[in-house]
């Protein structure tokens, strides 16, 4: 009861449906903020299209709904995925509703932030299914520890050292 979903999320979800039309969707999470930039832990973005790229192969049409700290590299990251599929920018939405959204898809690519480990963990709880697929980084961050579930597909990601490319 301490921690709820906002209450227009049906909406939101409505209209992802809408946009998917039948398709499998996917939440994908970038993290490219200043304080990612600070510490020097923003992945490079070939991570999330080749995360991107096996959900394709395996799944067929895909529907990825992305989220993120900077709604213009979300926007710029779309452009880069509509070659081969359909896209939904959903970071100009508050965090709590960013949150509810990401549990709410079938399949995840998150970015190593605790935000996109939660979206992706809630969203095992929600869907129970032994086909859902969820794409992390490995490494995680640049220190040692791993705290995501084995049951996670791990993606070689590197670090960029500057600002993340532009496309």
């Amino acid at each position: 009861d301490s921690f709820r979903f906002p209450r227009d999320v049906a909406g939101h979800l409505r209209s992802i449906e809408a946009t998917a039309k039948g398709r499998a969707t996917a939440a994908l999470s970038l993290r490219t903020g200043r304080d990612y930039r600070q510490f020097g832990v923003v992945l490079d973005w070939d991570y999330q299209l080749a995360a991107a790229q096996c959900l394709v192969d395996a799944l067929g049409d895909v529907t990825f709904v992305i989220f993120g700290d900077v709604p213009r590299h979300c926007a710029q990251f779309a452009s880069m995925l509509e070659p081969y599929a359909r896209t939904i920018v959903s970071a100009s939405v508050s965090a709590p509703m960013q949150l509810a959204l990401m549990s709410y898809q079938q399949h995840a690519v998150i970015a190593n932030s605790t935000f996109a480990w939660w979206g992706a963990w809630l969203g095992d709880q929600r869907h129970c299914d032994a086909n859902r697929r969820v794409m992390r980084p490995d490494p995680w961050l640049r220190t040692s520890g791993d705290p995501c579930p084995e049951r996670w597909s791990k993606m070689p990601a590197k670090f960029v050292s500057a600002d993340v490319r532009e496309p």
